[in-house]
């Protein structure tokens, strides 16, 4: 529950709010499980705070600092978060659907099985953010900065990526059906390992050293052999193709730049699983899972990576 001394300081106003904040560093407010619905919080300085499972339904957070702020499960519905510092905050499992995130920094932030879908990220830098397993259905990511973000497992379905940034992300998984304002998108060194492009239009999207492992392309639209070719084309491995390109769907199968990617994802699963467990251990100050090891669950990956050694 908040701290109803911190809850109580916070109404008072923004103005005595950062003065507080400004006095008393080392304090970490506690606002979790708070109703702060259509609260005017803009300009506010809310960093290191605890917003677990609070309500801000309709809040406005404009250019307020929440750097490292703890928003886990918390209901951001219709949120206002433009030109917000959000870096390295937890926005993981939180409500973000309707929110107004244009112009927001949150690189390095986890927004792990979060609830974008409609929300507004354009302009938004989300560089190294985790979004695994979010849902970004219908999402504006317009002029987004995604570099190095994992998006791996994500529902980017009706999603605008529109001259987006995804260099070095991650998509492994990820469903991009009907994606048709992907055009012009940096997808350069990207990890598009299973992901779905059905539907999906990749006209003029620069596929440069992109890992194209079990991804489906077949029924894209603008996607051309040129795209796939090149000085630095992408790696092929066990991918369906659109018909009227003529490359083989193994073209790039063993290339040793492509089993080393591979070898590289299962050690990294491996201690994503490892941080995952721990960090279900620490939020639940007991030991849950004290049992399980990840190593089972590689199984599948580690057969893939000697199929495309034996190709």
């Amino acid at each position: 529950m908040a701290n109803q001394v911190h809850l109580k300081i916070l109404i008072q106003g923004v103005e005595f709010w950062n003065l507080c904040r400004k006095n008393t560093p080392d304090v970490m407010p506690d606002l979790s499980n708070s109703d702060l619905s259509n609260s005017d919080l803009s300009n506010s300085d809310l960093s290191n705070s605890n917003f677990d499972s609070a309500n801000l339904d309709g809040a406005n957070l404009d250019s307020a600092n929440l750097y490292k702020a703890d928003l886990y499960r918390a209901n951001l519905v219709r949120v206002s978060f433009s030109f917000t510092n959000l870096v390295r905050a937890n926005l993981s499992n939180a409500n973000l659907s309707s929110a107004n995130l244009s112009n927001a920094n949150l690189s390095n932030a986890d927004l792990s099985n979060a609830d974008l879908s409609n929300a507004n990220l354009s302009n938004a830098n989300l560089s190294n953010a985790n979004l695994s397993n979010a849902n970004l259905s219908n999402a504006s990511l317009v002029r987004a900065n995604l570099s190095n973000a994992d998006l791996s497992n994500a529902n980017l379905r009706n999603t605008n990526f529109s001259n987006a940034n995804l260099d070095s992300a991650n998509l492994d998984s990820a469903n991009l059906d009907s994606a048709t304002k992907i055009y012009s998108t940096n997808l350069s060194n990207a990890n598009l390992s299973n992901t779905n492009f059905s539907n999906a239009n990749l006209r003029n999207i620069n596929l440069s050293n992109a890992i194209l492992l079990n991804a489906d392309f077949q029924n894209t639209q603008g996607l051309t052999q040129a795209q796939l070719e090149g000085d630095t084309p992408p790696l092929i491995c066990n991918s369906l193709l659109p018909k009227g390109i003529e490359i083989a769907r193994n073209r790039d199968c063993g290339a040793p730049q492509l089993i080393a990617f591979a070898q590289k994802e299962a050690a990294a699963t491996l201690e994503r699983l490892s941080n995952s467990l721990k960090k279900i251990n620490r939020r639940a100050k007991r030991q849950i899972l004290p049992e399980v090891s990840p190593y089972k669950m590689m199984e599948g990956l580690f057969h893939q990576i000697m199929f495309m050694e034996n190709r």
